[in-house]
């Protein structure tokens, strides 16, 4: 390998994934290592040393460590300075409730207790005014106190400091020359209004910051023992790359970093394969992740969660469910068969793991039906056992009064439908026909329950790439360098003139390219939050980067079309511009990877149970099938690193980019 190799690695729960391109050769090298949580950057340094790459252009990193604090609640101590007498916000919350039904429900406990909320006299008007000079001294004595209880961080979120943020910068100045912590303000993590939304996002950063900061300097020490890697970045959760010094200084940006980083690839790949609206469907032992990517470009979201916390960033819209492989199938109190989302994990995991597991799984189910080989060895180290998988799921076909077969195709209808449901929550919901869309699989068991999948769902075709397994990897290695800015001045459409709003992109433009070198192949990308008069939620509309009077109309009928579609209705009420947002984006090179092709053998065949009748399938070894390969299902396609199904009556092709192609055969 040469310095104009790229690595992308992946770290999971149960494994690293590890990827270098060529660029100029195309030469590809993959490592499946198993993780390491205590110390994860070791991870990383155990794949390089397995690789033998000494030298790389960039390393993109996709990484979970932040999403972990948060959920494990593992953060640092963090304490939060706002506005008098607004300390209870974090217990405020928003007045809402998963089920309102549910007499047992408990609201999610703050990461911020109240006793270390402090509020301090000070208050910015809506129109940034200055209405009541901050208490410095205040500031002071509350960093007094927060030396004393050795706090780790601190957030500094004030009413209104979007608007104006020279409080926020004045306390920061008073705390940072009394503690030696992290201090983060909101106007740095997320200048927009919605007070909770701000604040929460605030100190999710804070809590976060101190180990994102350790975990990166020691992921960069364990990657320069390693390799002389010129540019070491990190993946945020809208799919774009950063620094490692941006990224310990903006954690919470990188709460589905991994999951992102699966979109991005997931997106490339189709279009390099010639399809521009896609579901992106990543299935792995606990979860199923599905996202919409129309005209080529993923859904972004800023009402998204880490864990149960609200964080009001830009990230993929990724829609996640418990039904992966290990998913647990269970018959309710009324009779009714459910599949997770409670999950066997990997230890022990499915029952034909062998390593202890006895409730039913959908990787049981899958061996039963025929569609995992039960001869298979997973991972080198795994030997399944069809009897261990029938055995578990018997007493669930006892329940539901039929064979083991029926049971287990039974589950994995059910785990198809829960998925089906999902892509449906973020088509059809939001008044997108989802027949136009193709599905891209990956991961472990993605493409062994796409076709069913797509097929209930109407899509047109399945795509799997030629390692599904690996493909969040792969996407860190296409993603491209991205910076955002975002600034909230609410105002009548009609009443902002378009040189008003040209200097407010402008300076969030220019905010966007600081700290990096932009070359002329960057794209800047502008968007407008807008919403109806009265309305508490908005809609974002593509901004053209020339404005002018006429293209500000164009603007506001591109919102009523929007709005059409999403909700089937327009208001006659004025039209109120909210947020601007703007994007820098340095595209990065897109290598064209050469995998390998083996000589073919003469196929087996195996009898699999679909759609409850038998069948007999071809059973194909992908890396015998080069591009121009075409044949008709049922077939089982296995790979290294996962298993794909052809449904009967659909036909499988391999296309010049070694993507699988299935398609129901009248289509």
């Amino acid at each position: 390998m040469t310095e104009d190799t790229r690595i992308g690695v992946d770290i999971g729960g149960t494994f690293t994934d590890f990827i270098s391109i060529d660029e100029q050769s195309g030469t590809v090298r993959v490592v499946k290592t198993p993780s390491v949580p205590e110390t994860p950057e070791k991870s990383v340094g155990n794949a390089l040393r397995e690789s033998g790459v000494d030298a790389a252009s960039r390393l993109s990193h996709g990484t979970t460590v932040v999403t972990n604090a948060i959920l494990e609640r593992a953060g640092a101590e963090t304490a939060l300075v706002t506005t008098a007498p607004f300390a209870d916000i974090l217990e405020l919350d928003r007045q809402d409730r998963d089920d309102i039904y549910d007499l047992s429900y408990e609201r999610k406990q703050p990461l911020v207790p109240r006793y270390r909320c402090f509020g301090v006299e000070e208050r910015i008007g809506p129109d940034g005014e200055v209405v009541t000079e901050l208490d410095e001294a205040a500031v002071q004595e509350i960093a007094t106190v927060l030396s004393a209880a050795n706090i780790e961080s601190v957030a500094v979120s004030f009413l209104h400091s979007y608007v104006n943020d020279e409080h926020e910068r004045r306390a920061k100045e008073l705390l940072d020359a009394e503690l030696d912590v992290p201090v983060t303000t909101s106007s740095e993590v997320l200048p927009e209004f919605r007070e909770y939304e701000r604040t929460n996002t605030t100190v999710l950063n804070a809590y976060a910051r101190p180990v994102a900061e350790t975990y990166l300097d020691r992921l960069t020490s364990e990657i320069n023992a390693h390799s002389d890697v010129d540019e070491i970045v990190v993946m945020r959760s809208d799919g774009g790359v950063v620094p490692t010094s941006e990224a310990a200084r903006l954690p919470v940006y990188l709460g589905v970093s991994g999951p992102a980083a699966g979109v991005t690839a997931a997106t490339a790949l189709a279009q390099q394969a010639g399809f521009s609206d896609i579901f992106t469907f990543d299935m792995g032992g606990t979860s199923a992740d599905t996202s919409l990517v129309r005209n080529g470009t993923p859904e972004i979201t800023k009402e998204g969660t880490i864990g149960e916390q609200a964080a009001s960033i830009p990230m993929y819209d990724i829609r996640t469910i418990g039904a992966g492989g290990g998913s647990i199938a269970w018959v309710d109190d009324g009779g009714l068969l459910k599949v997770g989302p409670r999950s066997a994990g990997a230890d022990p995991g499915p029952a034909c793991y062998g390593h202890g597991g006895t409730e039913p799984t959908v990787t049981d189910a899958n061996v039963v039906l025929g569609l995992i080989n039960p001869d298979a060895n997973f991972g080198g180290s795994i030997d399944l056992s069809k009897q261990a998988a029938e055995d578990a799921l018997t007493p669930l076909a006892e329940k539901l009064d039929c064979s083991v077969r029926e049971a287990a195709q039974a589950v994995y209808d059910i785990v198809n439908m829960n998925m089906v449901e999902s892509a449906r929550v973020l088509s059809v919901q939001q008044g997108i026909d989802p027949r136009e869309f193709s599905f891209v699989a990956f991961g472990g068991a993605g493409p062994l329950h796409a076709a069913a999948v797509a097929r209930e769902l109407g899509a047109s075709r399945v795509v799997v790439p030629p390692r599904p397994g690996i493909l969040s990897a792969v996407g860190l290695v296409y993603s491209d360098v991205r910076r955002t800015a975002s600034k909230t001045n609410i105002s009548r459409l009609a009443d902002t003139p378009a040189t008003t709003l040209e200097q407010q992109f402008a300076a969030l433009e220019t905010a966007a390219r600081s700290g990096i070198t932009v070359p002329e192949s960057a794209t800047v990308t502008r968007h407008t939050d807008l919403r109806f008069a009265g309305q508490a939620h908005e809609i974002s509309v593509e901004t053209p980067t020339a404005l002018t009077d006429t293209a500000l109309d164009a603007l506001a009928d591109r919102f009523r079309e929007r709005h059409d579609e999403r909700y089937g209705f327009v208001m006659a009420s004025d039209i109120e511009v909210v947020t601007c947002r703007v994007a820098v984006t340095v595209p990065g090179e897109k290598p064209t990877i050469q995998w390998d092709i083996d000589d073919a053998a003469e196929p087996e065949t195996r009898e699999v149970y679909l759609d409850g009748d038998h069948h007999t399938a071809t059973v194909l070894e992908r890396q015998t099938l080069p591009p121009g390969y075409e044949t008709i299902g049922p077939a089982i396609v296995e790979m290294e690193d996962s298993t794909a199904v052809v449904l009967p009556n659909q036909t499988l092709r391999i296309d010049d980019h070694y993507n699988m192609i299935l398609e129901d055969a009248d289509e």
